[in-house]
């Protein structure tokens, strides 16, 4: 297995989220944080922020950035913009943004710079949790999910759990960026956590919420891919191959966006906005004069600002290493791995033995990790039994419907767990009585190997021995 990033979107999801998550996975963060806050607090007027929505997917072209970054960045943003014209019910030149909207836009071409640099072979994301109810945008009700961010997830068969709480938290861009880079909704059953980045954000109802970004590595790695940035010579080098020069960017921008006049011509040519319409709307034409020239070169120089640093060689390889601190809440060992599971309970006092039986087969053949029944006493002394199911994320709300469609419970306990789970690995041996499977798992103190009892079951039928006996023999033999 390459380099692999898994994205765990159980609190929340959003441009932003996803850059502060994958700039936390970079060694030269503090600088390339600098430059995404520059110009996420860019102050002009809305009008040339709209402008700039439009015509950055063309202007990218001419910045030099890694070919990687700008086809992802195109990516998403396409997903993104048809994404708001189906809601809007309008073609897509006609889309009508907002003045937070160029934040995220934003917040996707960093994303997509940063996800370039970790030159990742897989991007993994099972499932995305999002809130239900309404909320209120601009005075009106909103369905949540957002209607964007529905049409997205929708589009791109992304999975979606329902949590329980009456908020939204997935923004549209965060989905059209995730739509853009994924490339698997499944995990491996063995990988080593490598590096964590984490991104924090907020619920329209004001809750908090954390974005998981993982590096996974092979467990045979000698080292992280993470490797590449521990120099800070790399690190200038990288930056410096990157980002697009002020020289170039500045005559790109300039040959783009006319004068004042013309701009705010061509802006209500384009958007006309009636008196009654909402004053936050972006295409709103300016009641004030501004210097347009003056934001768009503060616009330039913050695009490379803080990434092309003026320091001598000396100084930069003078400087400390920084390095992220990980979760405290996820040990990694060289002997285990961190994973997080769904455990859900129920207690059925009216079904037959046949009935829980075949449950238990269809749970087992549906992904279920482990399944098992605990005789118990519920209420008026009635004998029943206490189903127990271990389940990944991304199975658990298959494996519910199949509880509900199977017994007659009522209803279903759940918690999300962490387990430490050996590193093992499987093989096949070869012996006198036949080729058999064997599972080690690997201790503190040592390998373990163990029989796979399907194997061993096998070559009794076949050599007509008590399953003991054989069990018996492959071990003095093997061990």
């Amino acid at each position: 297995m390459g380099k692999t990033i898994y994205i765990q979107c159980y609190e929340g999801l959003s441009a932003k989220m996803m850059v502060e998550a994958l700039l936390n996975l970079m060694p030269e963060q503090t600088q390339a944080k600098a430059t995404v806050d520059q110009l996420l607090t860019l102050d002009c007027p809305a009008e040339v922020k709209a402008a700039m929505i439009r015509k950055l997917p063309r202007k990218i072209k001419d910045f030099a950035l890694p070919e990687g970054a700008e086809e992802l960045f195109q990516r998403a943003y396409d997903i993104w913009l048809h994404a708001k014209a189906a809601v809007q019910r309008v073609n897509i030149a006609h889309v009508e943004f907002q003045e937070k909207d160029y934040d995220e836009v934003i917040a996707m071409l960093a994303a997509s710079i940063c996800m370039e640099r970790l030159e990742a072979d897989t991007i993994i994301c099972p499932i995305v949790y999002d809130g239900y109810g309404q909320i209120y945008i601009d005075h009106e009700p909103v369905s949540v999910p957002l209607p964007e961010t529905l049409y997205i997830l929708m589009g791109a068969e992304i999975a979606m759990h329902r949590m329980e709480r009456d908020s939204a938290w997935v923004t549209p861009e965060g989905a059209a960026f995730l739509a853009a880079c994924r490339t698997s909704d499944h995990l491996p059953e063995e990988y080593h956590v490598s590096k964590i980045g984490t991104g924090r954000g907020t619920a329209s109802d004001g809750s908090n919420g954390v974005l998981r970004i993982m590096v996974l590595e092979d467990g045979n790695a000698e080292k992280s891919g993470m490797a590449d940035f521990s120099e800070k010579e790399a690190v200038e080098k990288n930056i410096e191959a990157n980002f697009p020069e002020k020289e170039e960017i500045e005559k790109n921008i300039e040959a783009d966006f006319p004068e004042k006049e013309a701009e705010q011509e061509h802006i209500l040519q384009e958007s006309p906005v009636s008196e009654e319409e909402n004053t936050e709307s972006v295409t709103k034409a300016p009641e004030q004069n501004s210097d347009w020239d003056d934001d768009l070169e503060f616009l330039e120089e913050s695009i490379i600002s803080q990434v092309a640093p003026e320091k001598e060689p000396d100084e930069i390889q003078a400087e400390e290493p920084k390095h992220e601190t990980v979760a405290e809440d996820i040990v990694c060992t060289d002997t285990t791995t961190p994973n997080e599971i769904w455990k859900l309970e129920c207690n059925i006092d009216d079904c037959g033995g046949e009935v829980l039986g075949y449950t238990m087969e269809r749970l087992m053949e549906n992904g279920a990790l482990d399944a098992c029944y605990l005789p118990i006493y519920m209420k008026k002394n009635r004998p029943a039994y206490m189903l127990t199911v271990l389940c990944r994320p991304e199975d658990r709300e298959r494996l519910e419907d199949i509880i509900f469609e199977e017994t007659t419970t009522i209803g279903i306990r759940r918690a999300l767990m962490q387990r430490t789970i050996l590193q093992r690995r499987k093989s096949t041996e070869q012996t006198s009585l036949g080729n058999v499977a064997v599972k080690t798992m690997k201790k503190k103190n040592g390998e373990v190997p163990t029989l796979e009892y399907e194997s061993v079951a096998a070559i009794a039928r076949e050599q007509h021995l008590p399953f003991r006996e054989v069990y018996r023999r492959l071990e003095k033999e093997l061990y």
